[in-house]
C-alpha cells in the first residue's frame, strides 16, 4: 500500500464543543458517506455493519469494520478498511482507512487514503487525487481541533485590528497544521487565488485565511517583517514551528506564478501537503491509548477464563482457548507483519516525494525571494520619516497639509519604521476622503477612532488635562496666522524614539482638510 495522504483530529460536538463526539454520530456520517457513495457510483444500496463483520458491496470490493468496546463502555475503537478497484484500471485499487477512539472523555477520528497495484506492471500511472469527501463532512457536523486550531472549511479574514491575533497564531507552538495566507492585489485588491476554494480543497491538512484589505497587509508587514510578508495578491505558507524572530522557511508563490499555473495552484498545495501528511502520519495519542486499554483488557478476561479452567481441571477448555489465543495471535502477527511492509513501502515512496518536494519548495522559494527582490528594488520605500514626509506632502496634496514644522519633527525622528509612517499617511488620507464624503451627504462613516483602527492605527482626539496644562504650547501650531489645537494625533508604537512615532495634526473643517504639524517624537506629557 502506498499511503498518498493522511490526517488526524479530535472530534467534539457541534453544539457544545466541550462533549466529545459520540461514536455512533461519527459512524453515521461514515456511513452516509460510504452508503451514498454506493448508491450514485454502483446503484447500490448496503447495511453498513456497527459491529465487527465484513461485506462485499461489488465485485472486488471490500468493506470491513473491526469495532471493540470496553467493558465501561467508555473506551472504543473502531477500524474501517473500504477497498475497492481504480475506475480506469482494474489492476489498482484505493483503500481507505478510518480509525475511531473514545477514551478520556476524549474522540480521535484518523483517515488514510492508500494506494496499490495487484499486479507486477511497469506501465504509467495516472490519478487524480483530491480531497476525501468524507473530510468535509465531518468539518461540517463536527468541532474539529488538531492542536490548537479549529478545522474549517472556509476561509478565515484577517484584519489589520485583528493582525496581533494572527500573529499569535502562526507562531503558536501547539500548531500543527500550515498556513496559507492570501492576499490582494495592491490596485484592484482583488484575489489571484480564490480564498474559498483553497479552504475547502486543503480542509483537514492545512487552514487557509485572507487579508481583509492593504491595511491588513501593512500590518502584517510591520508586525512580523518584510523578509514574511504577503501581498499584492501572493499566497504565502507559514509551516508549524514558525518563529519570525528566527529565519524559518515560509514559500510564497507571486503574481506570475500563479499566473503561470493557471488556476491550479490549489491543486499543486494540496499534492505537497497530501505527500507531506502521509510521510509525517503517526497514530494520534487518543487511538494509541484507546487500543492498549482494550488489548489489556482483553488479556485480562483471557487470564481471568485460564485461571478458571485450571481450577476446575478442564484441560479441554485450556486447549481450547490456547488454540483460540494463539488463533488470535497469529492473525495479529500477520496483520502486524502485512502492516509494517505496507508502511516501509510507504515510507520509502513518502520520503522520496518529500525530498522531491522539498527540492521543489527550495526552487519557488528561490524564484520568488528573486521576483520579490526586484520588486523591491523597483519600488524603494522611503528610508526615513523625513523622506516619507516629503513623499506624503506630494502624493495627498489634495487633503494633507504639511507646516514646516512637521518636516522639521521628521527630519529630527530616529523612527525605525519609516514605511509604517508612510502608510499612516495613506491612512490620513482616505479618513479624509470619508470625511469629506459624509460632510457632503450628511451619512455618518463613524468616528476618527473607528477609521483609523480599521486601517490598523490607533487614533487619539485629545492630550490629558495635566498634559495640556503643563506644556500646552507643545500641542499647539501657528496656521493661517492663528494658533490651532494639534491635540489630535495618530500614535505608532511604544517606547523610545526608535519604536514610537506621533502625528499631531489640526482638522481643518473649512477647507476639509488634515494639517500636519508634527511627525516624529513623542511630545511631553506626564509620562516622558
Amino acid at each position: 500500500m502506498r499511503l498518498l495522504y493522511a490526517t488526524q483530529f479530535e472530534v467534539a460536538s457541534l453544539d457544545n464543543s466541550m462533549l466529545p463526539a459520540k461514536r455512533e454520530d461519527v459512524l453515521n456520517v461514515v456511513s452516509s458517506w460510504i452508503a451514498e457513495w454506493y448508491l450514485s457510483r454502483k446503484n447500490v444500496q448496503i447495511d453498513f455493519p456497527r459491529v465487527t463483520a465484513s461485506l462485499s458491496p461489488a465485485p472486488g470490493h471490500d468493506l470491513a469494520v473491526s469495532a471493540s468496546l470496553a467493558k465501561n463502555q467508555n473506551v472504543s475503537h473502531t477500524v474501517i478498511s473500504w477497498s475497492y478497484p481504480d475506475e480506469n484500471e482494474g489492476n489498482l485499487f484505493w483503500n481507505s482507512r478510518i480509525e475511531l477512539a473514545e477514551f478520556r472523555e476524549l474522540t480521535e477520528f484518523s483517515f488514510q487514503l492508500q494506494f496499490d497495484s495487484i499486479q507486477y506492471v511497469i506501465a504509467p500511472v495516472e490519478f487524480t487525487l483530491r480531497r476525501p469527501r468524507i473530510i468535509g463532512a465531518m468539518l461540517r457536523q463536527f468541532n474539529c481541533t488538531c492542536g490548537d486550531t479549529r478545522l474549517s472549511n472556509e476561509p478565515r479574514e484577517v484584519t489589520a485590528v485583528g493582525m496581533a491575533e494572527f500573529i499569535q497564531g502562526i507562531e503558536s507552538s501547539r500548531r500543527r497544521l500550515p498556513i496559507i495566507l492570501v492576499s490582494r492585489t495592491a490596485n484592484s485588491e482583488r484575489f489571484l487565488v480564490d480564498p474559498g476554494q483553497l479552504a475547502e480543497q486543503l480542509a483537514g491538512i492545512a487552514e487557509t485565511y485572507y487579508l481583509m484589505d492593504k491595511w491588513a497587509a501593512f500590518a502584517l508587514s510591520n508586525s512580523i517583517g518584510e523578509a514574511y510578508r504577503c501581498f499584492n495578491g501572493a499566497v504565502r505558507v507559514y509551516w508549524p514551528d514558525f518563529d519570525s524572530a528566527g529565519d524559518p522557511f515560509a514559500p510564497i508563490y507571486l503574481s506570475d506564478k500563479i499566473n503561470q499555473l493557471n488556476g491550479r495552484l490549489g491543486d499543486t498545495l494540496f499534492r505537497k501537503l497530501a505527500g507531506i501528511s502521509a510521510f509525517r502520519y503517526a497514530t494520534g495519542p487518543v487511538i494509541t491509548d484507546a487500543v492498549e486499554l482494550l488489548d489489556n483488557e482483553r488479556r485480562a478476561e483471557l487470564e481471568e477464563v485460564k485461571a478458571a479452567a485450571r481450577d476446575r481441571g478442564d484441560l479441554d477448555e485450556l486447549l481450547a482457548l490456547a488454540d483460540r489465543e494463539n488463533v488470535q495471535l497469529s492473525y495479529q502477527n500477520r496483520r502486524l507483519q502485512q502492516e509494517n511492509e505496507s508502511l516501509k513501502a510507504s515510507l520509502a515512496l513518502a520520503r522520496e516525494n518529500f525530498r522531491v518536494m522539498s527540492y521543489a519548495a527550495a526552487a519557488t522559494e528561490e524564484e520568488a525571494d528573486s521576483s520579490e527582490t526586484s520588486q523591491e528594488e523597483s519600488a524603494i520605500g522611503p528610508r526615513s520619516v523625513g523622506d516619507a514626509v516629503l513623499a506624503a506632502k506630494t502624493d495627498f496634496a489634495d487633503t494633507l497639509t504639511f507646516l514646516d514644522s512637521a518636516l522639521d519633527s521628521a527630519m529630527d525622528s530616529p523612527f525605525e519604521q519609516p514605511r509604517k509612517a508612510y502608510q499612516a499617511f495613506l491612512a490620513m488620507q482616505e479618513v479624509c476622503f470619508g470625511w469629506r464624503e459624509s460632510l457632503r451627504t450628511g451619512k455618518s462613516v463613524g468616528s476618527f477612532e473607528q477609521a483609523f483602527e480599521k486601517k490598523g492605527f490607533e487614533y487619539k482626539p485629545r492630550e490629558s488635562v495635566t498634559s495640556k496644562g503643563k506644556w500646552g504650547e507643545e500641542y499647539e501650531a501657528l496656521y493661517d496666522g492663528r494658533k490651532v489645537s494639534i491635540e489630535p494625533h495618530l500614535a505608532l508604537g511604544k517606547g523610545g524614539p526608535k519604536t514610537c512615532l506621533r502625528i499631531h495634526f489640526y482638522v481643518d473643517r473649512e477647507k476639509e482638510r488634515f494639517v500636519i504639524a508634527h511627525a516624529g517624537r513623542h511630545k511631553t506629557n506626564t509620562s516622558s
